[in-house]
Parts: structure tokens; sequence; C-alpha cells
């Protein structure tokens, strides 16, 4: 008895899920007329929703939604279904802003290290010469004088003398002392 109930109630269960969702609108009007066919109750919608619209205060009844007003479910979907890495729930999250690596920057051209050493200088009226050794090499420079391709004697005032880096334009200074 029990087991008939059940499956009774199954069976209506299943009936009337098969008539909200797949029967067509007209057939569901048919059943909802009555038996006359021609009476329906006041108390449902009418079949069309522009036909009854409410006067003062009452609030518009829904429009049903068209079928060409929704989305198609693969058209919603697919920004979703078309991802290549996939997303992770619990990823991490920070406020802080990347910061972006600057490039390094450019190199500037410097001279070599000055290659000369001061020997001494010695002052015979307006005329000073400076003794300065390259090595195994000495000079005996004035100003405005050359050592080889890479430098000039720009100017000899004790205690600096200068000397011009001729590729670069760079100038360097060598401590002469003063005259005592």
């Amino acid at each position: 008895m029990k087991n008939t109930r059940l499956v009774v109630l199954l069976l209506l269960m299943i009936g009337v899920g098969y008539a909200a969702f797949f029967m067509p609108e007209d057939a569901l009007d048919g059943l909802l007329a009555g038996s006359k066919g021609n009476v329906v109750d006041a108390s449902l919608p009418a079949k069309n929703p522009l036909a009854r619209i409410p006067s003062g205060n009452q609030a518009p009844s829904l429009r049903p939604v068209q079928g060409n007003t929704l989305m198609d479910r693969e058209a919603l979907l697919s920004p979703l279904l078309s991802r290549t890495e996939p997303t992770r729930l619990f990823a991490e999250h920070t406020w802080v802003v990347p910061v972006k690596k600057l490039p390094p920057p450019p190199v500037v051209p410097t001279a070599p290290p000055n290659p000369f050493k001061y020997l001494g200088k010695q002052q015979s009226g307006n005329e000073i010469k400076v003794f300065l050794s390259e090595g195994e090499r000495t000079w005996v420079v004035q100003e405005q004088s050359a050592l080889g391709q890479q430098y000039r004697v720009e100017s000899i005032r004790p205690p600096l003398l200068t000397l011009v880096y001729l590729p670069l334009n760079i100038r360097q200074d060598i401590a002469i002392g003063n005259f005592e």
C-alpha cells in the first residue's frame, strides 16, 4: 500500500514537471480554461501580458522574456571555456604595484687611469717645465706639448698640471706642488 502511494505521487510529479516545462502555452491555456473551454479563471494572467495594464498605483505585471533577448549558453560560457591557463581559486592577491626594472644607465665613456707620474719641475723666468715618467720613458713637457698620440698638456699652473685625453677630450689633473 505504501509503495503504491509513492509510485502514484512519483508519476504525478513527473506529469506535472513535464507539463510545466515541455507543453506549449496553447495547450496549457486549454487545460486551465476548464471543461467549457472558454471560461478562464480571472486570477490567472492573460495570454497577452499587455492586454491587462493595471490602472492607478498598481505595479505593472511582468512581461515574459522573449527567446531573442536571452543569450545562448555557449556565448555566455565561451570566455570561460576558451581559457588556456587554469584559474586558481585561491590565488595570492596584493595591492603592491610591481616595480618595473629600469634599464641600466648608459655607460659614460671615461679616460683610462693617468699613466704619468710626477718626477719634478723647473722654472726659468715665466716658463715652467715638468718632468713626467711613463713606465721607463721620461717626458719633459711645457704647456701645449703633446705626449704621444693620446695626451696633450693643456696648462701648468702649480700646484696642478692639466692633461687632456685627446680621444674623449677629458681633462685629468696631476699634482705637482707649489714653488717654494
